[in-house]
């Protein structure tokens, strides 16, 4: 997969015109003001970069002087199949998209030339001029971001803190936990003496109750008992009754027999 040719109109120092690349390494060279940054610029925008170079604060300054729109046209090889992305710029108007000359939208023809390998905004495939010259006199630790930018590893750094600011706020609330874990431990160790006294006051109650259900049945006992023995005593009175009952009347009987004897002898 390569880019073929690359097709400017009204972009930057270009009126109207097409360069065709080979296959292999291609160099342009040029004096300044020819052109070059203006190819290194087409390439990135046609191919649906949104980054400017600073000196640059609007897509219209991407504009020929005078003329009102300017486009960029850029056919690639895709293992034999030829595809033709555009993006057109009127004064104005943010930038349109187009693969194959129809329209489409600027973040569906993203995904298309993400996926054909290109990686537009990378700074290590696309790297601007002033940062070229920058790089010359940049630190190690500089040179090394830039490298971690161009080959993804900025973004695993930024996991890798962003994991790092977890882990430590997982640790902090774990020792939170922790903290609470060991508070409600010593609270329930004095639940659990509060439980072992109530255990204990209702095993008391249930002997209470148990006491008070036994001391009933005692006293209904008891009652019962005296009741019978209260019948018992009953009985034997209303015998002595009898009895008593019996002699008064064998006594009136002989008393009655002794009038009659007494009239007899008188």
């Amino acid at each position: 997969m390569r880019i073929e040719s690359i097709h400017l109109k009204n972009f930057m120092t270009f009126r109207d015109a097409t360069i065709k690349l080979e296959p292999g390494l291609t160099i342009i060279v040029g004096l300044n003001a020819t052109g070059k940054s203006a190819i290194f610029h087409a390439i990135k925008f046609c191919l649906g970069s949104n980054q400017r170079e600073n000196r640059y604060d609007r897509w219209s300054e991407f504009i020929q002087y005078r003329r009102q729109s300017a486009e960029v046209e850029i056919k690639v090889n895709d293992h034999g199949k030829i595809l033709t992305f555009a993006r057109k710029i009127d004064r104005g108007r943010a930038p349109r998209a187009y693969i194959d000359g129809k329209r489409v939208r600027a973040a569906d023809m993203r995904r298309v030339i993400e996926s054909l390998g290109f990686n537009i905004d990378n700074p290590l495939v696309f790297m601007a001029q002033g940062r070229t010259v920058a790089l010359r006199d940049a630190s190690p630790e500089q040179i090394l971001r830039l490298i971690e930018e161009g080959t993804g590893l900025d973004s695993l750094r930024q996991r890798i803190i962003f994991q790092e600011t977890e882990v430590s706020a997982d640790y902090q609330r774990l020792e939170h936990a922790i903290a609470e874990s060991r508070a409600v431990e010593n609270e329930l160790h004095l639940l659990s003496r509060d439980l072992e006294r109530l255990e204990r006051k209702r095993e008391y109650e249930k002997q209470r109750r148990a006491l008070e259900t036994e001391y009933a049945w005692t006293t209904i006992i008891d009652l019962e008992q005296r009741i019978e023995s209260i019948k018992e005593q009953i009985k034997d009175q209303q015998a002595g009754v009898t009895e008593l009952l019996d002699e008064k009347a064998r006594t009136s009987k002989r008393i009655e027999e002794l009038e009659k004897k007494r009239t007899r002898l008188e």
